[in-house]
């Protein structure tokens, strides 16, 4: 298994090759053409200073698994962390770090930007669609709460914390950070659009 910081294959990869596998990330992996989806992710990085510590197809796989499983930017490092399957997914070998939170949280930010988030997510559906695997049937929208990762303000009326997060209530709890709507093909589970806005924002 190639790595991305060891080409070689090596004992701890071998290791990790005979693994329990998970059968959804392997089949996508397999069925998707990951390089134009790197060509557009490294369009991200013009210049040769400012280049993230990670490379980007790790943390746009690490999205992905989020959206799949709907994780929080935590969960995701913590569980990539623990599973090996996953690490096998982004092409990370046991001895690569794990991205954390605040990496994450700043590619996130870096795809909206560039205007990459959604349409990347459209070529990969357009991908599956083209071999057949997903087809267009009834859609369903759901909302995920993405924490922030500054700490709010005290008071939803003060400034400071994220200039782009805002507060609602869920379950008579507040949460301070984003809110991401999630449309999932009913029939396939597998994610349509996603859109991040400020948790303030109605579903509809």
């Amino acid at each position: 298994m190639q790595t991305t910081t060891n080409p070689q294959l090596g004992l701890l990869d071998a290791l990790m090759a005979s693994a329990p596998s998970n059968k959804l990330l392997e089949r996508l992996n397999s069925l998707l053409d990951w390089e134009p989806i790197e060509v557009a992710l490294w369009s991200m990085y013009p210049a040769k200073t400012g280049r993230p510590p990670h490379p980007p197809l790790v943390l746009f796989k690490m999205c992905l698994l989020q959206h799949c499983y709907n994780l929080s930017d935590p969960q995701c490092e913590e569980l990539l962390c623990d599973r090996i399957s996953w690490r096998k997914f982004c092409g990370l070998g046991l001895q690569d770090p794990v991205p954390d939170e605040t990496t994450l949280v700043r590619f996130r930010q870096r795809l909206m930007e560039h205007g990459l988030h959604e349409a990347l997510l459209e070529l990969i559906n357009k991908q599956l669609e083209a071999q057949g695997v997903i087809l267009k049937t009834c859609t369903l929208v759901d909302a995920t709460l993405v924490q922030a990762a500054r700490r709010p303000p005290s008071k939803p009326s003060e400034e400071g914390g994220d200039p782009d997060a805002s507060f609602t209530v869920k379950g008579g709890r507040p949460h301070y950070g984003y809110k991401a709507p999630v449309a999932v093909d009913q029939k396939h589970t597998m994610i349509r659009r996603v859109r991040l806005t400020g948790a303030h924002v109605h579903d509809s």
